[in-house]
């Protein structure tokens, strides 16, 4: 059973990650109710290459896909409304600038009358396996969608291979009865060339990955100066 497990991608093994790009988001449904099974989840990850380092936006947008009234059984006793608890884990490395809601309602309180959100640009942080996670819980009306952003840089994560540069990110996902879709978008440096990016796509000066995140991935994209 455990070696199926492993197989199928559901152990929750957190990857090691060296000197590349890293984005893992774990989501806790903490309403008590079913309404995750209801949910739309959609992630981008907007990725600026600055020298050795990476300037990155990474918005999780999650909807409530429930229609009222709902059998309790799967509205529990929230109403209808979503609560879900959002983990996102980055490179240990990688520097906070700003983190904001748009949508929804943040709700700040966690166990025990402590803080799940200490400063009013700054989640909760705590290091995990090696990876920096950002916590915050959200609560979301039936049929409406919220919003979590964070900015932030990771230093020295483009790397040297022979005359070329690598930029490497490696994306972890969540098991869900919907699939988690995601959106990266990649910008190089001026004077970027002979470009190797299997996978993306280009558009408007950007290099594009688009997928329903059914499998964790690792993407590569190298170029020359």
């Amino acid at each position: 059973e455990q070696a199926f497990v492993r197989r199928m991608d559901w152990d929750g093994a957190v990857a090691k990650a060296e000197r590349a790009n890293y984005l893992y988001v774990v989501q806790q449904n903490v309403g008590g109710n079913k309404l995750n099974y209801f949910e739309e989840q959609t992630h981008s990850m907007d990725v600026v290459i600055d020298g050795d380092d990476a300037e990155v936006e990474t918005e999780i947008k999650v909807g409530n896909g429930v229609t009222l009234p709902a059998p309790r059984y799967v509205a529990g006793d929230s109403m209808g409304f979503h609560r879900p608890m959002i983990n996102v884990y980055v490179p240990r490395t990688a520097r906070l600038r700003s983190a904001t809601v748009a949508g929804g309602t943040r709700l700040d309180l966690a166990a025990e009358g402590t803080s799940a959100w200490p400063d009013p640009g700054r989640p909760a942080e705590h290091l995990e396996l090696g990876k920096k996670v950002w916590s915050a819980t959200l609560e979301i009306e039936p049929l409406a969608e919220a919003s979590l952003r964070y900015e932030y840089r990771v230093p020295s994560v483009v790397r040297t291979r022979g005359d070329r540069y690598v930029y490497r990110v490696v994306i972890q996902r969540q098991p869900k009865v919907r699939p988690e879709q995601l959106r990266l978008t990649l910008r190089l440096p001026s004077g970027a060339g002979d470009v190797e990016a299997h996978g993306w796509k280009k558009r408007d000066g950007l290099l594009v990955w688009e997928r329903s995140l059914r499998s964790d991935r690792v993407l590569e994209v190298s170029w020359a100066m």
